[in-house]
């Protein structure tokens, strides 16, 4: 099991004002909190912050990768600010998350492959949430079909390798120094 802690997230109160004060001493003892009690990868959420949500997003990886060694979770409707994040780190990421909307995969998917990062895919499409198990069906092959160019991964493996696995397969979010 690949677990991703979530508590770095600027929807819960006492994150936000940390983000805010920009206290990395309380952000670098949550990220450590969760990593000690099992937490494989850390998902990093902005919430609704003042000022600037990609600045943040950067201060944030900044933040955690100085206070534990595991790979970011990146969470935000706002491709700039998986960008920001994306390029700050120190490592891959994994991209939390496309969904297999033709606009979300156009603005993920490059971004993926500039970073090498793995994705999270959701089967939702342009007519939302599926009702049952073969709806949710229809966008996997949209997903697979746009991250299946090997010449888009710096790494040389197909994108559809990491996208399919990123929740549940450790190898699949490999974690390196850049």
């Amino acid at each position: 099991m690949f677990i991703i802690g979530e508590r770095i997230n600027g929807m819960f109160r006492s994150v936000a004002r940390a983000i805010q004060e920009r206290d990395e001493g309380a952000i670098a003892d949550l990220a450590r909190r969760q990593v000690n009690a099992g937490a494989n990868a850390l998902d990093l959420n902005t919430g609704p912050t003042e000022g600037d949500p990609a600045e943040v997003m950067a201060w944030l990886v900044r933040t955690v990768q100085d206070a534990v060694d595991v790979p970011l979770s990146l969470d935000s409707p706002k491709p700039p600010v998986i960008a920001s994040g994306l390029a700050a780190a120190r490592g891959s990421c994994i991209i939390n998350s496309t969904t297999g909307a033709r606009d979300r995969l156009d603005a993920t998917l490059p971004l993926a492959a500039e970073y090498d990062a793995s994705l999270i895919a959701l089967t939702i499409d342009e007519r939302g949430i599926p009702r049952n198990a073969e709806a949710r069906a229809v966008p996997t092959p949209r997903v697979y079909a746009g991250s299946a160019r090997p010449s888009e991964s710096r790494s040389g493996r197909p994108l559809r390798d990491t996208t399919s696995r990123a929740a549940t397969d450790r190898s699949a979010c490999s974690w390196r120094s850049r």
